[in-house]
């Protein structure tokens, strides 16, 4: 398990990188996230879901929709798992725009 320290500061790292406009490095950063977090936390812990979305915006931000809806998904569902309607209500407006950008 990686110390939650560096959990924190990789997500702070993939936050700056996103307020940067550096959307590829933010994507590859984030998605580093989600993956350490689903694996030391479990898939429904408020951490991974907040990873997940930041990474569903990154996406989002590079219009590569395949990926965004893939972390939205995952957010939404670890959100559902936690009985979060916040979250479930942030990742499901983000899948929305996902579906708008892909003309749906």
């Amino acid at each position: 398990h990686p110390r939650p320290g560096v959990l924190h500061l990789l997500g702070v790292a993939a936050d700056a990188l996103f307020k940067q406009g550096r959307f590829q490095l933010a994507a590859t950063l984030s998605s580093r996230c989600v993956a350490v977090a689903e694996r030391a936390l479990g898939a429904s812990h408020l951490a991974t879901t907040n990873h997940a979305t930041r990474s569903g915006q990154v996406f989002l931000a590079l219009r590569q929709y395949s990926g965004a809806a893939a972390a939205l998904e995952k957010a939404l569902a670890g959100s559902r798992a936690r009985e979060d309607a916040g979250g479930v209500a942030n990742a499901a407006y983000l899948l929305a725009q996902v579906a708008v950008g892909q003309g749906e």
